[in-house]
């Protein structure tokens, strides 16, 4: 097995496996930093004790593209589209986000003031 590692991937393996060759490629997720110092602070003191990793993940990825649609996060966060719209329903019901427009032209809010 031969390891690679390189700046597009966290690492990547390449095996023989019955007479072929498998890759497998593990993708880093982008962090958003800097900027958003306030939003940040807001959410980060009042969402820790109510979402998990993969919805605080999902709100960063809204957050760096506002106009960002379900299945290029479930791409992102490498979940099923399902799974993402389980997560967004949930970040609606607790006012954490919502969708302004229609879902073609529409963009994600993050509420920084939530119940």
């Amino acid at each position: 097995m031969t390891m690679i590692e390189d700046q597009t991937t966290e690492k990547t393996y390449i095996e023989e496996i019955a007479g072929g060759v498998q890759i497998t490629m593990f993708k880093q997720a982008k962090l958003i930093s800097g900027g958003n110092d306030t939003l940040n602070d807001t959410l980060n003191d009042t969402l820790n004790d109510t979402i998990n990793e993969r919805q605080a993940l999902i709100l960063k990825i809204i957050n760096s593209k506002h106009g960002i649609t379900l299945p290029e996060i479930a791409t992102q966060v490498d979940v099923s589209i399902a799974t993402v719209k389980r997560d967004i329903d949930f970040l609606k019901e607790k006012n954490i986000i919502k969708r302004i427009g229609s879902r073609k032209s529409g963009y994600w809010q993050i509420n920084t003031k939530t119940q």
